[in-house]
C-alpha cells in the first residue's frame, strides 16, 4: 500500500523553462525534456522555451544584455540556432521513450495510487507519481518513485530506465544528496552503450559538486571536443562558474577564440583592398589604420560570448563593421568638404560679381569715350567746333582698360583654398567607389 499523500486531484503542469531558479539548475535539461511530454508542447512551443530559457542563462547582467543589443540581429540569429539544435536533441531522445504511453497516464495522484495499488510493477505509473510528486515539492517520495520505475524499467527498457535514473539523480540533487546522485547519473551511463551529451553534461556537472574537479574537467574537455556548443552550456552553468578549475578553462577557451579570431582578423587586413587606400586622407587624421586595429580589438574583446564562440560569424561581423565605419567616416568627412565648398564658393561669387561689375563699368566707360569720339567726328564734318579734353579722354581710356582687366581678372579667379577642397573631394569620391566596388 501507498503511502497517504495529500494531493489536489489534479496538478496543473508548469512551465519548465531551460533555466528557472524554480529548478536545479544541474538537471535542467531532464526536467526540460520531460516537461514538454507533460505539458505535450508541440515543438514551436519547446524551442520557444528553450529559447527564453537560454537567453536567460546568457544574457544575467546588465553588460551582457548591452553587448547583446550591439549585435542584435545577429545574437538572434545564434540564439535561434542554438534553441533549435538543443530542440531537435530533445525531440530525438524523447523519440526512444513511450511518449504515448506516458502521456495517456492521469495527473491525479489518487488514480495513480489506485493503479499503482492494482499493478505495483508499472514502472510508467511509478514514473509519473514520481514526477507528480516532485512537482508538488516531495523529493523525498519522488525519490523512491524514480528509483522504482528506474529498476523495473531496467530489464525491459534500458532507455526508459536510464531516463528515470537521470530524474531520480535530479531527486536526489534537490534532497542534498550529491554523492547519491551521482551514483545514480553512472548507473545511468552503464545502462547506455552510447551516452547522450545531455547525461554527460549532468554528470559531469555532478562531479563538479561532488569536488571531482579533475575528472570532470576530463570529460567536459571531451564533451566540448565532440559536442561545441556544450562550452556555451558549461560556462552558464552556475555549478561550474564557482569552480575555479573551470573558470581557468573557460578563460583558456575564451583567449583561443579571441587569438583566432584575431589571426583571421588580420589576415583578412593584409588582403583587403582597403590597406591600400590613404585611410589617413579618409578620416583626415593620422595613424588611421593603427586606430581602426585598435577598434577592432575593443569590439572583440567586448563581443557577447555567443558571437565570440562561433569565430568565423564574430570575424566577418568585425570586418564589417570596420567597413561601415570607414564609409561613414568618409561619408562624413565628404559632407563636411561639401559644405566647406559651399562657403568658399559663396565667397567667390561675390568676387566673380564685382568683376562683371567693373568688366560692365569697363564696357560702358568704352562705350562712352567711343561715343564721345563719335560725336566729336561728326561735329568737326558739320562744321562745329567740339573741344575735346585729352585729358579726360585718356584718363577715361585707361580707367576702361584698368577696370576691364580687373573684372576679368575677378570673373575667372578661383580661391587656392577652394581648389585644393575641390580637389580633396575628387579624391574622396574616388575612394569611397574604389570601397564600393570592393565591397561587391
Amino acid at each position: 500500500m501507498l503511502p497517504h499523500k495529500h494531493y489536489p486531484p489534479e496538478i496543473a503542469a508548469p512551465v519548465v523553462p531551460l533555466i528557472s531558479s524554480a529548478i536545479s539548475p544541474t538537471f535542467n535539461f531532464i526536467r526540460t525534456e520531460y516537461s514538454a511530454l507533460y505539458q505535450k508542447l508541440e515543438q514551436h512551443a519547446l524551442f520557444d522555451q528553450v529559447r527564453q530559457g537560454l537567453s536567460n542563462m546568457l544574457l544575467r547582467t546588465k553588460a551582457e544584455h548591452t553587448q547583446a543589443k550591439q549585435w542584435q540581429q545577429s545574437h538572434n540569429h545564434a540564439l535561434d540556432r542554438l534553441a533549435t539544435t538543443i530542440t531537435s536533441e530533445i525531440y530525438q531522445r524523447q523519440r526512444h521513450l513511450p511518449t504515448q504511453a506516458l502521456q495517456s497516464l492521469s495527473h491525479s495522484p489518487k488514480l495513480l495510487e489506485k493503479k499503482l495499488d492494482a499493478h505495483p510493477t508499472d514502472y510508467l505509473c511509478h514514473f509519473q507519481y514520481a514526477w507528480l510528486a516532485s512537482l508538488s515539492g516531495d523529493f523525498i517520495l519522488a525519490e523512491r518513485h524514480f528509483n522504482i520505475a528506474a529498476l523495473q524499467s531496467q530489464s525491459v527498457n534500458s532507455q526508459f530506465s536510464c531516463f528515470a535514473l537521470r530524474h531520480l539523480a535530479d531527486a536526489h540533487y534537490h534532497n542534498g544528496k550529491i554523492d547519491h546522485a551521482l551514483l545514480a547519473l553512472e548507473n545511468a551511463r552503464e545502462s547506455r552503450k552510447v551516452i547522450s551529451p545531455a547525461l554527460q553534461f549532468e554528470y559531469i556537472q555532478a562531479l563538479s559538486l561532488s569536488q571531482r574537479t579533475t575528472q570532470a574537467l576530463q570529460h567536459l574537455v571531451t564533451l566540448i571536443g565532440k559536442v561545441p556548443y556544450y562550452e556555451i552550456l558549461a560556462r552558464a552553468a552556475p555549478s561550474l562558474q564557482l569552480n575555479p578549475s573551470f573558470q581557468r578553462l573557460f578563460d583558456q577557451l575564451q583567449q583561443q577564440h579571441l587569438q583566432h579570431v584575431q589571426a583571421a582578423l588580420t589576415q583578412r587586413r593584409n588582403n583587403d583592398p582597403l590597406t591600400l587606400m590613404d585611410l589617413d586622407l579618409i578620416s583626415g587624421k593620422q595613424n588611421s589604420q593603427v586606430a581602426l586595429q585598435h577598434k577592432q580589438s575593443y569590439t572583440l574583446h567586448h563581443m557577447p560570448y555567443l558571437l565570440l564562440f562561433n569565430e568565423p560569424l564574430c570575424g566577418e561581423l568585425i570586418h564589417q563593421q570596420s567597413r561601415q565605419y570607414i564609409i561613414n567616416t568618409l561619408n562624413t568627412r565628404q559632407q563636411s568638404y561639401i559644405q566647406r565648398i559651399e562657403q568658399h564658393q559663396a565667397k567667390a561669387g561675390r568676387v566673380h560679381r564685382i568683376g562683371q561689375w567693373l568688366f560692365y563699368s569697363a564696357i560702358i566707360l568704352a562705350l562712352s569715350l567711343a561715343l564721345s569720339y563719335g560725336i566729336s567726328n561728326i561735329a568737326a564734318y558739320l562744321g562745329y567746333q567740339w573741344p575735346i579734353n585729352s585729358t579726360v579722354q585718356n584718363t577715361v581710356l585707361i580707367g576702361s582698360a584698368l577696370s576691364g582687366l580687373s573684372g576679368l581678372t575677378l570673373i575667372y579667379f578661383t580661391p587656392p583654398t577652394l581648389k585644393r577642397l575641390q580637389k580633396q573631394q575628387q579624391q574622396l569620391e574616388k575612394l569611397k567607389s574604389q570601397i564600393t566596388q570592393s565591397t561587391r
